[in-house]
This record gives C-alpha cells, sequence and structure tokens, in this order.
C-alpha cells in the first residue's frame, strides 16, 4: 500500500494487479431511490428539506410525497396522497416543509397547504375557495416561512399569503396593475426576514420590500440600461449573512449582492468563475462562505476574495442539478441540498480541498500540427536536441507559420477538473485562463524573441503559479536583416557619392582649362598693347589685332558656355541612366521594404537631375529659375506615386527666387522629400487634399520655403529629428548643409519651414 503526494492510495494484490483508491472522490453523502428497498427515499427529484427540532429530516419530493427520515437506522418513512383519505397529504408534489416556533410542521404542494400532526399522523388542508377571501389565495404553494413575531407567510403562484392561525384565514396580496405598490408579481418563490424585521418577496417579476405599516411594496426590477440594477427578475432565493450583506440568486442571472443604502446590486456570474447562472438556494458556513445549489454543481463562495470552488458529480454530487427550494441547513451545521437525483448531505467543515500543487509540463511541440521530433527532421533541421518536456529554448524559421504546444499538470485526482492558463510573452500581455484545454496553437507570429509560458491547477484550484516557460527565438528571413538593409542604404550612398565627385572633378577640369585659355588670351592682348604703345604709327594694324582678340574671346565665352551646358547636360543624362537602372533593378525585388528604398533613392537621383536639367536649357548657366524647376519636380512627383488629378491640388508661390547649383540641388531634395512624404503618408485609402509650396527671399539675404498639406497630420509626439526614416534624416541633414532652420507645425495637417 502506498499514499502519493496527491494524496491517492495505490493497492497491490495477489493476482488482482495494482488499485488506486481515491478516498476525495467522494466528499458528499449521497441519499438515493433504491427501487428494491422501501425505506428508501421515495423518489429522486428533490423540491424541499427541512430538519426539525428532533432532529428528523423532512424531504419534499415531486411525484413521491413527503420522506421523514430516521438517522439512526438510515430509514424513510413516507406521506403521500390517498385519493380515499382525507387525512393523507393533499398532493404527492412537495414544494415546501418548514416547522415553526410552535413545533408544527407546514407542507406545501400543488394542491394546498398541509398542516402534519405528529401524534395522529394526519394532515389538515387549506385550500384556496373561490367563494371565500378568507381562504389561501392560490393552491400552488412554493414558499413557506414564519418571521420573528411569528406570522406564517405563504407564497403561491397567486400572491402572498399571511395567515391568521387562531382563525385560520389567510390575508392576501397580489399584483394590482393598477397599483405600483402592489406586489410586483404574484408568483412568490422566496421569502425572508432580515435582521432589521424588514420582509423581502422574490417573485418571476423582482425583488419586493414590504412596509408592513403601510401594507405596500417597493420593487427592485432588472432594467438593461441601469448596470446597478438586479441582474434578472426571477428572484429564486434570498440570504442575509452574518456581515449583514443581502444575497440574491437568480435564475439565469447568477449571484446578486444587494447595497440596501445605495440601492445598488454587483453580479456574479460565470465569468467570474460561478459554475452556472441558475441559482436555486444559498446557505452559509461558521466560517462566512456562502454554498451555493446551480444547475451545473455546487460552489463554494467566499465573499471577503470573490473566490468560488466549484463541486460536480465526480465529487459526489447526487446530480450536476440541484432545485429550487430544496436547501437546508440544521442546527448542528450540516447542510443539505436536494435536486434531481436525490439529496446531498455534508458538514462544510469537513469538505476539505486537494492541497497538491501539481507539477506543469509541457508534453508536445507541433509545426503545422506535425509533431516535430528530437534531433534531425525531414527537412533537415534540429529544432528539438532535446524532449520538447525538458527543453528550455528553441529556435524557429520565420517559415514556421503555425506551431502548437501540448501541455499537462500531473495531478491525476479528477485529472478532468485541471485547469491551465498560458501566455506568449512578447505577443500576448495577459493570461488566457482556457479551463482544462490543454493545448494552443499560434500563427504568423512576428520574427523575435519570446518566452511561452504555462501555468495549472488541480482538481480544487490549486495552481502552480510558476508553471514552466521555454524560450523562443524566431528568425528573420536574410533581407529583412538589419546587416542587409545596412548593406543595400551604404551601397546607394556610396553611388551617390561617386556620382557627385566625378561631376564636381569634371567641372573643375574644365574651368582650367577655360581659365588657361582666358589667361592666354589675356597675355596676347597685354603683349598687343605694348606693341601699340611701342608702335602708334601701326595703330591699324594694332587695331585689327585687336578686333581678332575680341572675337577670339567672345568665342572662347561662348566655348565654355557650351562646355558648361554639355556638362549639366551630361551629368543629368548619366542620372537618369542611374535612375533607368535601379527602376530595372527594382522589378526583381520582392520584398515591400527594400523595394520602396529603391524606389525612394530614384526619385531623389530625378531631383538632382531636374536641376542639371534646368541648367542646361537656362540663358544664365550660374543660376536655376526655382518656380519653373518645382512645376517640373511636382509633375515627376504626381507621376511615380500615381496621384489622379482630382485627388490632389497642387498650388505653388514661388517669387523672384534663382539659386545657384550649391544651394538649387540640396533645397530641390529638400521639396522633393517632403512632398514625397506628404503623397505617401498624408491621404490614405484615396483621400483628397492640398499641398501648397511657397518661396521668396526675406529681404535679408536668406530664402523662407514653406511646404504644408492637408493630410492626416505627422503624428503626435514624434520627433521627427530622432526618426529613423531615411527621407527624415536627409531633409534634416541638407538643412544642416544649408545653414539653414526647420520648424515643424501639427494643425489641420503637417506644414515644414525652412529658412536659409
Amino acid at each position: 500500500i502506498y499514499e502519493d503526494r496527491a494524496g491517492m492510495i495505490w493497492l497491490g494484490t495477489f493476482g488482482g494487479g495494482v488499485s488506486r483508491f481515491d478516498r476525495e472522490k467522494r466528499k458528499f453523502l449521497h441519499y438515493i431511490h433504491d427501487p428494491n428497498n422501501p425505506n428508501s427515499l421515495s423518489t429522486n427529484t428533490i423540491f424541499s428539506i427541512c430538519e426539525d427540532r428532533a432532529g428528523v429530516l423532512w424531504v419534499g419530493t415531486y411525484g413521491g410525497g413527503v420522506s421523514r427520515f430516521d438517522r439512526e437506522n438510515e430509514q424513510f418513512t413516507h406521506y403521500k396522497h390517498e385519493p380515499h383519505n382525507s387525512n393523507s397529504l393533499s398532493n404527492d408534489n412537495v414544494r415546501s416543509i418548514y416547522e415553526d416556533k410552535n413545533g408544527m410542521v407546514w407542507i406545501g404542494t400543488y394542491d394546498g397547504l398541509n398542516k402534519f400532526d405528529p401524534e395522529k399522523e394526519e394532515f389538515t388542508h387549506f385550500r384556496h375557495e373561490p367563494d371565500n377571501p378568507d381562504s389561501l389565495s392560490h393552491n400552488y404553494v412554493r414558499k413557506i416561512y414564519e418571521d420573528r413575531a411569528g406570522v406564517l407567510w405563504i407564497g403561491t403562484f397567486g400572491g402572498l399569503n399571511k395567515f391568521d392561525r387562531e382563525k385560520e384565514q389567510f390575508k392576501s396580496y397580489r399584483h394590482e396593475p393598477n397599483n405600483p405598490y402592489s406586489l410586483s408579481n404574484d408568483r412568490v418563490v422566496s421569502i425572508y426576514e432580515d435582521r432589521a424585521g424588514v420582509l423581502w418577496i422574490g417573485t418571476g417579476g423582482g425583488l419586493n420590500k414590504f412596509d408592513r405599516e403601510k401594507e405596500q411594496f417597493a420593487h427592485y426590477k432588472h432594467d438593461a440600461n441601469n448596470p446597478y440594477s438586479l441582474s434578472n427578475d426571477r428572484v429564486l432565493s434570498i440570504y442575509e449573512d452574518r456581515a449583514g450583506a443581502l444575497w440574491l440568486g437568480t435564475y439565469g442571472g447568477g449571484l446578486n449582492r444587494f447595497d440596501r443604502g445605495k440601492g445598488k446590486f454587483t453580479y456574479y456570474r460565470e465569468k467570474d468563475g460561478l459554475p452556472n447562472n441558475v441559482i436555486y438556494g444559498m446557505l452559509e458556513d461558521n466560517k462566512g462562505n456562502l454554498w451555493i445549489s446551480t444547475n451545473k454543481g455546487l460552489s463554494k463562495f467566499n465573499p471577503q476574495t470573490e473566490t468560488f470552488r466549484n463541486y460536480d458529480v465526480n465529487d459526489g454530487l447526487q446530480s450536476d442539478e440541484f432545485n429550487s427550494g430544496a436547501y437546508h441547513k440544521s442546527e448542528k451545521g450540516e447542510m443539505f441540498f436536494g435536486g434531481v437525483n436525490g439529496f446531498n448531505a455534508f458538514y462544510p467543515n469537513l469538505i476539505r480541498d486537494n492541497p497538491h500543487i501539481p507539477p506543469v509540463v509541457i508534453t508536445d511541440f507541433q509545426i503545422s500540427n506535425k509533431s516535430v521530433p528530437i534531433g534531425e527532421g525531414a527537412d533537415g533541421r534540429s529544432i528539438l536536441k532535446k524532449s520538447i518536456t525538458e527543453a528550455e529554448e528553441i529556435e524557429l524559421s520565420y517559415k514556421d507559420h503555425v506551431f502548437s504546444f501540448e501541455f499537462a499538470a500531473l495531478n491525476y485526482v479528477s485529472p478532468e477538473k485541471n485547469e491551465y492558463a498560458y501566455m506568449m510573452q512578447g505577443f500576448e500581455k495577459d493570461w488566457n485562463y482556457v479551463g482544462n484545454r490543454r493545448f494552443v496553437t499560434y500563427t504568423n507570429l512576428p520574427h523575435k524573441n519570446y518566452i511561452f509560458k504555462v501555468k495549472g491547477s488541480n482538481n480544487d484550484g490549486v495552481w502552480n503559479e510558476e508553471g514552466v516557460s521555454l524560450r523562443i527565438k524566431i528568425t528573420p528571413p536574410f533581407w529583412q536583416t538589419l546587416w542587409f538593409r545596412g548593406f543595400v542604404l551604404m551601397a546607394i550612398l556610396l553611388l551617390l557619392a561617386s556620382i557627385y565627385q566625378i561631376r564636381t572633378r569634371t567641372i573643375r577640369e574644365r574651368s582650367r582649362q577655360l581659365e588657361e585659355r582666358v589667361e592666354e588670351r589675356t597675355n596676347n592682348l597685354k603683349a598687343a598693347n605694348k606693341n601699340l604703345q611701342q608702335e602708334i604709327t601701326e595703330r591699324k594694324r594694332v587695331e585689327k589685332i585687336l578686333q581678332e582678340s575680341k572675337q577670339q574671346i567672345q568665342s572662347s565665352l561662348k566655348e565654355k558656355e557650351v562646355l558648361l551646358k554639355e556638362i549639366h547636360h551630361r551629368v543629368k543624362n548619366n542620372m537618369q541612366i542611374i535612375s533607368s537602372i535601379l527602376r530595372l533593378q527594382s522589378r526583381k525585388i520582392k520584398d515591400e521594404e527594400v523595394l520602396e528604398i529603391f524606389n525612394q533613392s530614384q526619385y531623389r537621383i530625378k531631383s538632382m537631375a531636374l536641376i542639371h536639367e534646368g541648367l542646361y536649357q537656362s540663358k544664365d548657366l550660374a543660376r536655376i529659375n526655382f518656380s519653373d524647376y518645382i512645376g517640373r519636380l511636382k509633375s515627376h512627383l504626381f507621376s511615380a506615386y500615381g496621384v489622379g488629378v482630382k485627388g490632389i491640388d497642387f498650388k505653388m508661390e514661388v517669387r523672384d527666387v534663382h539659386l545657384d547649383i550649391n544651394r538649387a540641388i540640396p533645397c530641390g531634395l529638400i521639396i522633393s522629400e517632403i512632398i514625397s512624404n506628404s503623397m505617401k503618408y498624408a491621404f490614405p485609402n484615396g483621400r483628397k487634399g492640398k499641398i501648397d509650396v511657397k518661396m521668396h527671399p526675406d529681404g535679408k539675404g536668406k530664402y523662407i520655403l514653406i511646404v504644408r498639406d492637408t493630410g492626416i497630420g505627422f503624428p503626435d509626439g514624434l520627433d521627427f529629428h530622432k526618426t529613423e526614416t531615411l527621407g527624415m534624416q536627409i531633409v534634416t541633414d541638407l538643412v544642416e548643409q544649408l545653414d539653414g532652420t526647420i520648424e515643424l507645425r501639427r494643425n489641420k495637417g503637417t506644414k515644414f519651414k525652412i529658412v536659409f
């Protein structure tokens, strides 16, 4: 014989194998009808339970009359309706049993009220008499209750009755549609007097508070627009605990706690841990816990911690379904709850939970619904070096889109009641409580590092909060790695730098050659002038030489102009060739982020090419007309981004602005970057809007550039000086290159103001 950590008893037998005994399996005594035993319970459907002052248990049944239980010999005596005996029970469907202060037992049935004489073992009947207003208001008696003053109250399906035992007359209180102070509903299900002497009536149409002096009822009903109203109008049970809190059990609305001072109700439902929202009865144990019978087992509720401990048929309950009115607590503290398969009896202090904290393990790991083997798999990868139960870390590929875990709490006492919670740290912020479900599947997680955590509880809700954890690393594809993106960016920057150096070197060489020619012509002029002074007589010849020299100089200057235009033209053509190469290369790129980098580089190169195109087409080779340039730049960008004519309105206001090449190129790139940013992000989902570009001198030797859009605006809290996007970094660097300042305003869109 061996007892394990979970309290299970294991027995080795001779020839009979190994037997396991679960002594926790039957926590509740169960009384049930035995067809072969006439002294057993008369039938299994229990509607009411009561213990008299002699310790005799009275059990009201559906169809079996009343069963009186003698605990010494464990036998039941039955009282049933006998058609030919007027002193027998009036009906075999018994909804309520109550012993009053005088020791008289009252029994409510489907056919009136019964008073039992224990000496003669005879019943006196009280029924509804249509012609007698002092008779019982209805024969369906649902509840019998005696208040502190000894007044007997009878709840029926025809209203509330107050019984005068001396006159044997009833005063009835019924629902009157035109009287707001009458009973809210005639189906009286529960009656309770609180410690202040207030009588509370639970009906099929809400809760009633009875004012005995005025004989008026105040109503509390469910209001869908008021979260503090009664959760459901069918009030099946009422109980005031030792702390003075009033509790209400409803049919479908769960448990209600009523704050009588504020007139507000607090709900406890299935989502809060209650096994079912149908509550039949409530009893309080000596520790202040409420024991609640429901349509899905028995629950122990701790009002201090607001937690539920639930029991079901596996714990020895007669069934998971109980009945309204079938609950009772004896003077000794023993509790009785009846249902559809007999009734249970127990002492709450003897109901002990399983204290064993179960170990939690991961039992299986699957990719695409296939278990991953230890060692090298079919795809040549070795994900698991050892069993997933022992593994502390695994590394997955971005191709592993769907993977699953199975887990278990190692508790074998009613293992079907073990519960679990899991969380993928790095993807989820809260625990997922999933009841007894033992698996989870994740799909398309972003590539990063995670920690998968699982915790579990035993059958009595004792949790292993530490649980088990597994580190998971999901690697990205190579084109999404930082090193690859950095390589592409560096290659583009090196290409741009090389182009700029080649252009600068070519211009310097051409300028040097022109300067040498000009110097040569100048020396010739000096020599000619000297000859002119020396040979005044040869004036005509000298004048002719001067005229020839002038023509040569003009020819040289024209040659310089042609050469400069050719340089700008070739630079512009070379940039277009680079742009075309990038466009052709981009067609082979599948990754959207890399493709966006190539496209942006292409647009920037095009912006610089437009500068050189403007210079070689201009009459003034030193400066470019910026108004014409911005117009061409706008047409290029609108075409590149596919912006329709009616989609975005472009307005330009550039007054008297001519820039040299050293300021035109960075300024053009700045305008290109900002307009590109607006067209990409400011007008999502086909949104219409406007882009304005204004530029003018400030009269102090500087220029003011304003680019504004009416889009959704730059994100609040984002500092564009510190953003990691290449576009904003380029804008910031180019403004510094111009020795300028940049200002961002967020008001009905985005506005950049640059002064340089």
